[in-house]
């Protein structure tokens, strides 16, 4: 009857064995709806408004936050529309990852250091998702980039301990 009423207790009120300390800070919620605006409105100016899902963010314990955002760099042939030269697609979507690639540096450069609550550890990643609309002409178009960095390297740089150069050699920049 004992180990019923400590299971219950345990499963209501938590454990004692809680990985959070007492007064450690949570993020606040302000940052990454900043960031979020932010990628979502960059995105758009990039990708032509061919936003599939608008920038969502999330907070990892022992991570950092993660920011998603799904896009298409071309419409889906269709037979009422004239085809496009292949060379034509595939180099404007080399220069759309491109500009991608450098507006998240940018971004996580500008706000990095405004995530409050975060250790000076964690990281802020921006995840990029890829819909391949025409696979015939982009048969190795990546699913997504991935785009990472410390608050640390934010908070250098906001403080010119280091150069914007330097930050975007600490930025992780992974295509998958």
């Amino acid at each position: 009857m004992l180990r019923i009423i400590l299971l219950l207790t345990v499963l209501c009120v938590g454990s004692p064995f809680e990985a959070r300390l007492f007064g450690q800070a949570i993020p606040s919620p302000v940052a990454p709806a900043a960031i979020a605006a932010a990628i979502d409105e960059e995105v758009g100016r990039i990708v032509s408004g061919s936003i599939l899902q608008t920038a969502k963010t999330t907070y990892l314990e022992g991570y950092g936050v993660v920011v998603t955002i799904e896009v298409a760099f071309e419409r889906p042939r269709n037979p009422f529309s004239a085809p496009r030269d292949p060379d034509v697609v595939r180099q404007s979507s080399e220069m759309r990852r491109a500009e991608l690639k450098e507006m998240a540096v940018e971004l996580l450069g500008q706000h990095l250091s405004a995530f409050d609550g975060l250790d000076s550890n964690d990281q802020v990643t921006i995840v990029i998702y890829m819909l391949n609309t025409n696979p015939a002409d982009l048969p190795d178009l990546p699913t997504q980039i991935v785009v990472s960095a410390r608050k640390q390297d934010g908070a250098d740089l906001r403080s010119a301990a280091i150069s914007q150069a330097v930050f975007a050699d600490r930025v992780t920049i992974r295509e998958y």
